[in-house]
């Protein structure tokens, strides 16, 4: 392995020629995103700790980006903004899991496919399914396969290692013609287990900020094995580099340990390196950048006329540097809150000097190195700095272009999908809760959704009855709120409790907007009571709200597993596959079930 990793070691000519300003423009682009990746952990951004010799001969070789933000908190509306230029209320991704880009959405892939550029992507979580529309523009788009993960393969998930491998093999023999590269690392994210040789220490604390920095010690690792073998290749000939975070994690600011929840620095500030030829080497750009910027900054050194957007080229390039005069904003927002909970949508402005935060209660912190972490709230002391603000947000929101149309229809996550993202950590869609008419702020609320994100991680890893006991505590500290109700009923269902199960589905369904879901486990919880009558009542709306019937009698499948109702099982899945001959779960279902309960009827002909 070479240069990539040790610094003060050439690397390819070619990208050391082009490393100043008004060198020859790049042909081909690599695109590398780091999931959940906050910049001051990293050593371009001054943390002692650091172990990333990749990323800091990067940031030697090219220009570092010292105050760049993500446009949200969370995978998929960071990435649609970064590959559309748009901001999310113009792209209209909002959150995860059901959310879809539009099809009428323009992506980089789009532009530089029909301008000739082979394209090209490996995503590492299935949070960036094609099912969710990134593939939009891509010759090829892999990453692990989301029909098949929820079945208990392992497939949610791809390491740094298998990312790089996957990558150097759809690049072999290309890489000559101009291409754009797009690697997704995800291996940051929770649960945090660093592989060898960076594995976690003895005595290590489980979800911790030193096993944080491990995975991105081995995410930092693979990156320099992906650029190594491309340069061996000689495909960084003329090569444009970016390396951008898509969000970070919070590791207990705030009082939130993951992310999603908050648009404090910790979750938005992200790291932002570009290297290659027309780049200026060892440049630290302290002016504030979004990652929407890179839309428009990428298509200017192909030389390609970008569509409209929200993007700007990114200043301390040749390319187009932004003017001295221009007060550079940005805007950030996180929908978790509203979409997730019914309380406060969170919307931001980032200027030089000022973060603006709009909720319920209004924040406004100094940018000025004095309060890094955002704790002193100085909106009674500057209210009409925050009045300023306020107002500007509103014009930058005003400007941005609206979707065309509403794409709430697209907007589905199957059962498989719903297996595979649930094995990641995220919740299964609920429908959407009903917002509070007190518009509750998040601040006030930070221990019920930690309880809520401990709840899932204890789900996942076997602890049922204590994700009871978190759901139980937070349902009591907002006993009104959809989706608790709602995954606290599916937690006292996976414990027996099936009354108390009812009780949850049933003040649900009174509130939000149930998915059919919900209505599924209604009828499970009933059907383990032997209420046979509204166990059928809640079926018949789950059916006619499900686009595919068989996913719902997938769900009551798995459901009448865990009771233990073997026959009913059986009798399910065959329901599916009259619905769906060709699903591929119910059939291993049936068999595992004729395997693991013989005295029941079956054989495995009883599915063909």
């Amino acid at each position: 392995m070479r240069g990539w990793r040790v610094l003060g070691v050439a690397c390819l000519a070619a990208v050391s020629a082009g490393g100043c300003a008004g060198s020859e423009r790049p042909r081909s682009v690599i695109v590398i995103t780091m999931d959940t990746t906050r910049a001051d952990h990293l050593g371009p951004y001054g943390y002692s700790s650091a172990r990333t010799p990749t990323l800091d001969g990067l940031a030697e070789r090219g220009t570092v980006y010292e105050r760049a933000y993500a446009t949200a908190p969370e995978t998929l509306p960071s990435h649609a903004s970064i590959f559309t230029g748009l901001y999310p209320p113009s792209h209209d991704v909002r959150l995860n899991l059901n959310y879809r880009l539009p099809d009428d959405a323009t992506t980089l892939a789009e532009v530089l496919r029909g301008r000739g550029w082979k394209t090209f992507a490996v995503c590492a979580s299935t949070v960036l399914d094609a099912r969710f529309g990134l593939d939009q523009g891509f010759d090829v788009y892999d990453g692990p396969d989301i029909a098949v993960a929820g079945d208990g393969d392992g497939e949610e998930e791809w390491r740094a290692e298998q990312v790089t491998a996957k990558a150097l093999a759809h690049m072999r023999g290309r890489e000559e013609a101009p291409f754009f590269l797009w690697v997704h690392y995800y291996d940051p994210h929770s649960p945090y287990a660093p592989p060898a040789p960076f594995s976690a220490p003895t005595g290590a604390v489980p979800e911790s900020p030193e096993l944080y920095d491990l995975e991105i010690a081995n995410m930092d690792y693979w990156m320099g094995a992906l650029l190594d073998g491309l340069d061996e290749r000689g495909a960084l000939k003329d090569t444009l580099i970016v390396v951008v975070g898509d969000h970070g994690e919070s590791l207990g600011e705030h009082g939130e340990t993951y992310h999603t929840l908050f648009i404090y620095d910790a979750t938005i500030h992200v790291p932002l390196i570009v290297a290659g030829p027309g780049v200026p080497e060892g440049r630290r750009v302290a002016e504030t950048v979004s990652t929407v910027d890179l839309f428009s900054t990428i298509l200017a050194f192909l030389n390609v006329e970008p569509p409209p957007t929200s993007s700007h080229r990114l200043p301390g390039l040749a390319v187009g540097t932004a003017a001295a005069d221009e007060q550079r904003a940005v805007y950030s927002e996180s929908m978790s809150p509203s979409v997730r909970f019914g309380w406060g949508a969170l919307e931001s402005v980032r200027t030089e000097n000022w973060l603006y935060i709009r909720a319920p209660k209004p924040e406004l912190y100094r940018l000025d190195g004095s309060d890094a972490g955002q704790i002193a709230n100085l909106i009674s002391e500057h209210k009409e700095t925050a009045h300023e603000l306020d107002s500007l947000l509103s014009e930058m929101m005003a400007a941005m272009p609206l979707p065309e149309h509403e794409h709430r229809a697209d907007r589905i996550v199957t059962e498989k999908e719903e297996r595979a993202l649930a094995a990641l950590g995220y919740a299964a869609p609920g429908g959407e809760a009903a917002r509070h008419a007190s518009a509750a702020d998040p601040k006030d609320l930070v221990e019920v959704a930690e309880a809520f994100e401990l709840a899932l991680l204890a789900g996942r890893t076997g602890k049922p009855r204590v994700a009871v006991d978190l759901l139980g505590w937070a349902v009591k500290a907002d006993p009104e709120n959809f989706t608790l109700l709602v995954e606290y009923g599916r937690a006292l269902y996976r414990t027996r409790q099936y009354v108390d199960a009812s009780d949850a589905f049933s003040k649900a369904r009174g509130l939000g907007n149930p998915a059919w879901q919900v209505f599924v486990d209604a009828a499970a919880a009933d059907e383990g009571l032997g209420r046979t009558a509204p166990a059928e009542a809640a079926m018949d709306q789950a059916l006619q709200r499900s686009p595919r019937p068989a996913d719902a009698w997938n769900r009551m499948g798995r459901l009448r597993i865990q009771r233990g109702a073997w026959d009913d099982a059986k009798l399910a899945y065959r329901k599916v596959l009259e619905l769906d001959p060709g699903d591929l779960v119910a059939p291993r279902a049936l068999d595992w079930l004729a395997s693991y309960n013989p005295a029941g009827a079956g054989g495995t002909g009883h599915h063909r």
